[in-house]
């Protein structure tokens, strides 16, 4: 949960505080959870005037909760709340940050969890701390203690909190951007603690969380043989007999592609193992992890169209995903083609690099608002499309020139699929098209481009006939 860090939504958050007091204690707890995770903008200071009311009630609030609190958690809810205002400077005669990050460490150490609630609540409050910004001794000392919490003796829920909050540092860049040079970055480098867990590892939520970890090219040039070792360990994960490990091991795979870890060998690799998965993964979630990556190489078309006649609807629709994303980009300009010609070179390989991918999206479909106004943009134009007899589509209105060649590759596509063919490559099918005859603009010959009118009757049984208020939209049906 991401509260608005705004000094001026303190009084909302104030009043769900203390509404969340009137509420059972399992309600209570993972309310106030979600609001301890606020803390100050970098640079806003105490407030002063009409917003210092507000700015005091929350710091009091707080601080009647860590002097008495009434449980161990409601403790360690109040800690972390207090960590981040101190942290912000907004605790002048309170606990230093220093004695509030090393008291949030213990308590999280010594408090035994004993329901799932409690498990969700402790990755809200360790996922909200950011990493300790203060000098790189302190820092390294911070991440080596929370690394503690991470070794096999310690409960699973612990390990999957501590693994997310660092994965999310890794992502967030949270080290660069406290200052911190190459040497000390290679020091303070999470892959050899990756590698080392990976090798006894195998709760499935642990390894979901720690599938969100992608090492920066300074890891991987720094430690290069404990970054083959990772890849290794994901790759022999991919192939567990637990589904949810399956899954997970998919995810840091793909997050390793897109990372730029995997060199052009890993890559054949990658792409080899994708397409035997996809022919014979029964678990419909691991289907649907695979229908959301793009492997590198040639879009594995025929493969995914096998699978819509499986028998599980989870199944089918995994392959219709993955199907339709790729018509999507295709569509849509991509480069990747269905068949078995080489692959458009991406500007990476025709610079020589070995490694591909960017690291800059998260994993997710093709399903984002911008892909759904594309496909709803095409969607348009097929409907307008109409066959003027010599196997040419033309669009039924006149359309800028640049959306023609789109507008004619989605017709191949799915003319070819409904075929029961292969559609053919972008180039060959542009060799194969014929040159298009201009088609001005015209109307239906039911409707003349005459001045349309509405016929209105009155009351007396007569008529009278006045100019159609859309006469665009007649024409147009």
């Amino acid at each position: 949960m991401r509260l608005d860090r705004r000094v001026e939504r303190l009084p909302e958050w104030l009043r769900e505080a203390r509404r969340a007091m009137e509420l059972k204690p399992e309600d209570r707890r993972l309310r106030l959870a979600a609001l301890a995770g606020w803390r100050p903008r970098p640079g806003d200071g105490p407030p002063h005037g009409g917003k210092a009311e507000a700015a005091q009630a929350w710091v009091r609030f707080w601080e009647k909760r860590y002097r008495t609190p009434s449980s161990k958690l409601d403790g360690l809810i109040a800690a972390a709340a207090l960590l981040h205002l101190a942290e912000a400077g907004w605790l002048p005669s309170g606990p230093s940050p220093e004695r509030l990050r090393e008291e949030f460490h213990q308590r999280v150490q010594q408090w035994s969890i004993r329901t799932c609630q409690e498990g969700e609540i402790l990755r809200i409050l360790v996922f909200s701390v950011p990493a300790d910004a203060s000098a790189p001794e302190r820092r390294q000392q911070d991440i080596k203690a929370w690394l503690e919490l991470t070794h096999e003796n310690v409960r699973w829920e612990k390990r999957e909190a501590i693994w997310e909050m660092l994965a999310a540092w890794q992502r967030e860049s949270v080290l660069e951007r406290c200052g911190i040079d190459k040497e000390q970055l290679q020091k303070l480098s999470l892959l050899p603690d990756l590698a080392r867990a990976l090798k006894w590892e195998r709760d499935s939520d642990v390894l979901q969380a720690m599938a969100g970890y992608i090492p920066g090219a300074v890891e991987v040039s720094a430690h290069p043989e404990v970054a083959r070792a990772v890849v290794a360990h994901w790759e022999a994960l991919s192939r567990s007999d637990n589904g949810r490990i399956r899954q997970a091991a998919w995810v840091a795979r793909w997050n390793l592609l897109r990372g730029e870890v995997l060199t052009t060998e890993k890559q054949a690799r990658f792409a080899a193992n994708y397409v035997d998965t996809i022919r014979s993964e029964q678990d419909q979630d691991v289907l649907l992890t695979l229908a959301q990556i793009t492997p590198p190489g040639t879009f594995p078309l025929a493969t995914w169209a096998g699978r819509l006649s499986d028998q599980g609807d989870w199944r089918r629709l995994a392959a219709q995903l993955a199907i339709h994303g790729w018509l999507v980009e295709v569509a849509g300009g991509g480069q990747r083609i269905a068949s078995s010609g080489q692959r458009v070179a991406s500007n990476s390989e025709a610079s020589g690099e070995q490694r591909v991918a960017s690291r800059e999206l998260p994993l997710a479909t093709h399903h984002s608002p911008l892909a759904i106004t594309h496909r709803q943009m095409r969607q348009v134009l097929r409907r307008a499309g109409q066959d003027i007899g010599d196997g040419t589509v033309a669009p039924f209105v006149n359309l800028p020139p640049e959306m023609l060649p789109d507008f004619r590759r989605l017709r191949e596509i799915e003319t070819a699929l409904a075929a029961g063919q292969m559609p053919p490559p972008p180039d060959a099918a542009a060799e194969n098209r014929a040159t298009p005859r201009v088609v001005p603009a015209r109307l239906p010959e039911a409707h003349p481009q005459t001045q349309l009118t509405s016929v209105i009757p009155q009351r007396d049984g007569s008529e009278i006939a006045t100019p159609h208020p859309f006469p665009e939209v007649i024409r147009h049906e």
